[in-house]
């Protein structure tokens, strides 16, 4: 009974994770932000990737278009968990630590301080 109940919250949670992915993609789209021809893609296990252009941390140009990309990013990124969540709310928080970390990086980018 433990096993097939188990078994049922992994196959959940793996097709949550191609609605995570998708949720990234879609919103990406919706904002002009270019979509790689990979696609997205899931495994077995729940981890997935979706390939469009967005920002990566790192760069501190603070134009208005800088601002702007980092928005967007951040906005596909969130995107992701809320359509996860949707389908599988008992999803845990750490799946998503690696989009969160993103979305910390460029935020601290955004509102860096002078102190």
């Amino acid at each position: 009974m433990i096993d097939s109940r188990l078994a049922k919250i992994k196959e959940e949670y793996v097709n949550s994770a191609a609605f995570h992915e998708a949720g990234h993609v879609v919103i990406a789209a919706l904002q002009g932000l270019w979509l790689r021809a990979r696609g997205m893609h899931v495994d077995l296990e729940g981890n997935g990737i979706a390939y469009y252009g967005h920002r990566l941390p790192g760069d501190l140009s603070n134009s208005a278009e800088d601002q702007q990309e980092r928005e967007k990013t951040i906005v596909a990124l969130h995107a992701g968990r809320i359509a996860q969540v949707r389908v599988f709310p008992e999803c845990p928080d750490a799946n998503w630590a690696g989009d969160e970390n993103v979305v910390r990086a460029l935020l601290d980018e955004m509102y860096t301080s002078d102190l």
